[in-house]
C-alpha cells in the first residue's frame, strides 16, 4: 500500500497538499491503522517534504477493530494499531453486541489523537460488513458517511435504501452464551493501557447496558442463511431511530 501511495505521488502533486482518507473494516480496519501508522512515520521523516509534497492524513473511519492475525491473535504485535496524532480524525463504530471471545475489539481510544468512537447495536456484521438478513448496517454506514462530510470527504450520496432500515433483525454468534470479547485500549505507540470486555466497557454514546431498551428478543433463536441459529431477535426501529437523531445527528428511515 506504501508502494501504490508513492506511485500515486506523481510530479502534479509538487507543492500541494495531498489528503489521504483511509477505512477499513474489522482486520481491514486493523490495517488501515497500521497503514496510517507506517505514513506518519514517512512525514515525520521527511519522505514526502524531500519530494515537495505535504500529505495530509486527513479521515480514518473504522467499524469494529479486529486485529486477529495469526493463530489467535499471535501476529498482532507486528502491526501498529495505535492511532497516530498525525490522522486529523479518527472516527470508530463500535459493535455493542458482538461477544465472541476470538473478536476482541481494539478500541480507537487510548493515545492523543482525536478520536469519536460510538456505540451501535448489532453484532460484528451487523454494524460492518451486513449480514445476508437485516440491514442494521446501514445506519453505521449513514453516521460515517455524515462524520466524512464533516471532514470534507467528497462522499457520493447514499441510495435511498442505505438510508433506510427495513429489517432490523439482530445476531448473536455467541452460540454459548457465556464468556465475552476483550476491549483494548493503546496509546500512540501501540502499548496496551487498557483491557476490560464488551459487557462493561464504556463506549462513547450507547454501551452494551444500553442496548437491552431496544431490543426485542425471539424465544428461540431464527436460522440464517448459512443455517446457523444466529438470529436472536428484532430491534425497535421507532425507539433507537429516535434516540439515533437525538444522540448521533443521524436520519434514520424505517
Amino acid at each position: 500500500m506504501l508502494g501504490t501511495l508513492d506511485g500515486f505521488l506523481g510530479d502534479a502533486w509538487i507543492g500541494k497538499s495531498v489528503p489521504v482518507d483511509v477505512i477499513g473494516f474489522s482486520r481491514g480496519a486493523a490495517m488501515a491503522r497500521d497503514f496510517v501508522n507506517r505514513v506518519a512515520t514517512l512525514v515525520d521523516d521527511r519522505h514526502y517534504w524531500a519530494r515537495g509534497i505535504c500529505v495530509d492524513l486527513r479521515f480514518l473511519g473504522l467499524w469494529d477493530t479486529v486485529a486477529q492475525f495469526g493463530l489467535l491473535g499471535a501476529s498482532n504485535e507486528r502491526w501498529q494499531l495505535g492511532i497516530p496524532s498525525a490522522v486529523r480524525a479518527t472516527f470508530h463504530a463500535v459493535a455493542l453486541n458482538e461477544h465472541r471471545a476470538l473478536f476482541p475489539l481494539e478500541s480507537a481510544l487510548g493515545g492523543n489523537a482525536f478520536v469519536v468512537e460510538r456505540g451501535f447495536i448489532g453484532d460484528h456484521s451487523d454494524v460492518g460488513g451486513g449480514n445476508a438478513e437485516g440491514d442494521l448496517s446501514d445506519i453505521s454506514l449513514v453516521w460515517m458517511t455524515q462524520m466524512a462530510r464533516s471532514m470534507g470527504v467528497p462522499v457520493s450520496e447514499l441510495q435511498l435504501a442505505d438510508r433506510y432500515v427495513t429489517d432490523p433483525r439482530i445476531h448473536g454468534r455467541n452460540y454459548s452464551g457465556m464468556g465475552d470479547r476483550y476491549v483494548y485500549r493503546r496509546d500512540a505507540s501501540g502499548r496496551i493501557v487498557g483491557r476490560t470486555t464488551q459487557r462493561r466497557a464504556t463506549i462513547g454514546g450507547m454501551s452494551w447496558r444500553d442496548t437491552a431498551a431496544f431490543l426485542v428478543p425471539y424465544a428461540r433463536r431464527g436460522i440464517d442463511g448459512r443455517g446457523q441459529p444466529s438470529i436472536v431477535g428484532m430491534v425497535d426501529m421507532r425507539a433507537y431511530a429516535a434516540w439515533l437523531k437525538v444522540s448521533y445527528g443521524i436520519e434514520i428511515g424505517y
